[in-house]
This record gives C-alpha cells, sequence and structure tokens, in this order.
C-alpha cells in the first residue's frame, strides 16, 4: 500500500495563516482563533513529518523524502515561533 502526501490542503492552510488579520472591531486583544490555525497547521505538518519518515524507510529517493521532513519541520517551527509572539503580545510578557 502506497501513501501518499498531500501538499495542496497544507498550502492552503499556509495562505490562510500568512493573510493579514482583518480589523476587529469587536475586542483589541487576540481571538482564539488566531491561537488555535497555527495550532492545526503545526500538527499538520507533523502528521507529514510522520508518513514522510515512514516513507523514508521504503523509498529510493531518500535525500528527496529527507528534503521535504526539513521544510516540513522549518515550517512547524516558524508556525511555533508565531503562537509564541501572540502568546507575548497578548500576556506582554
Amino acid at each position: 500500500m502506497k501513501t501518499k502526501v498531500r501538499c495542496s490542503t497544507v498550502a492552503k492552510d499556509t495562505a490562510l495563516v500568512r493573510q493579514k488579520p482583518k480589523k476587529n472591531t469587536e475586542s483589541p486583544v487576540h481571538s482564539s482563533a488566531t491561537i488555535i490555525t497555527p495550532t492545526v497547521l503545526i500538527a499538520t505538518h507533523l502528521m507529514m513529518v510522520i508518513r514522510l519518515q515512514h516513507l523514508l524507510s521504503r523509498h529510493k529517493e531518500q535525500q528527496h523524502c529527507e528534503w521535504k521532513m526539513k521544510k516540513q519541520l522549518r515550517r512547524i517551527s516558524e508556525y511555533a515561533s508565531e503562537i509564541m509572539n501572540i502568546v507575548r503580545r497578548k500576556f506582554q510578557v
């Protein structure tokens, strides 16, 4: 059975996070959605890394899989730092 990694869903989610946030007139405090979205993306990328690790053991093109894994891990790091920035702003740490 062949495992397929789909990048289109991740690309759409990434585009949603990178959009400029709309001005919120209700409250200056960040909504929980600003933290949840990057968290969901981290989970998505972690799932892709797990799939790639599984493929890596059987795949002929190991360098390509390793490159994709590094790319996913880099994105996870970016989203984690984004979450930390939001938390710092919210709690003024």
